[in-house]
């Protein structure tokens, strides 16, 4: 058992070894001035075509391996990045079956930014479930198989997955049906 002087000694070399070492929060403060430094650096060094491909790539990973990045819309900070889609989005055409569109491509189109909120993958049946921005909710069925997962981003123009000879669209606002003639409208820009 230690005496009371003891203890003393023991307090007080702990006291001056941890006094001797620098403190870590004199170089928290430097980090995110040196982050900054070296993302100018690089800028600067390789160019805004390069830094901006850089960021994309960056936002892509970001968007598929963190579970809350799709509350954080990172693809709509550099619209002018993003290819506009011209004329009827998707391509679109109605069949003679009432629900049912068909395109050029067999691809099933995002009509605009939104997130996949439903997905369903069985032998059976798949089909997609996409939340918009402007309140919009379009189901994408009778698909041959699915290109995307719950919780992705999608910007207009993205394929969803991919169906045979004709795809289902259903649009919902409010929890109501909406017309797809109205849906498409509403995608307009």
């Amino acid at each position: 058992m230690y005496n009371q002087q003891e203890t003393r000694e023991r307090i007080q070399r702990r006291r001056d070894k941890y006094a001797k070492q620098p403190s870590s929060t004199t170089h928290k403060g430097m980090i995110p001035i040196m982050i900054l430094g070296i993302l100018t650096i690089s800028y600067l060094s390789i160019g805004h075509e390069k830094s901006m491909s850089i960021f994309h790539n960056t936002i892509d990973f970001l968007q598929t391996k963190l579970p809350w990045s799709f509350l954080i819309p990172f693809e709509s900070v550099f619209k002018e990045d993003v290819e506009e889609v011209s004329g009827n989005i998707g391509g679109y055409v109605a069949t003679s079956k009432v629900g049912y569109y068909t395109n050029d491509t067999n691809a099933a189109i995002s009509l605009g930014d939104g997130l996949v909120v439903y997905v369903e993958d069985d032998v059976d049946q798949r089909f997609i479930v996409v939340s918009y921005e402007n309140g919009v909710s379009v189901t994408y069925g009778n698909l041959q198989y699915t290109e995307v997962v719950l919780y992705d981003r999608v910007l207009k123009g993205d394929s969803l997955g991919v169906y045979n000879d004709e795809i289902l669209l259903e649009a919902m606002r409010d929890n109501m049906d909406l017309d797809m003639e109205e849906a498409f409208l509403l995608f307009e820009d």
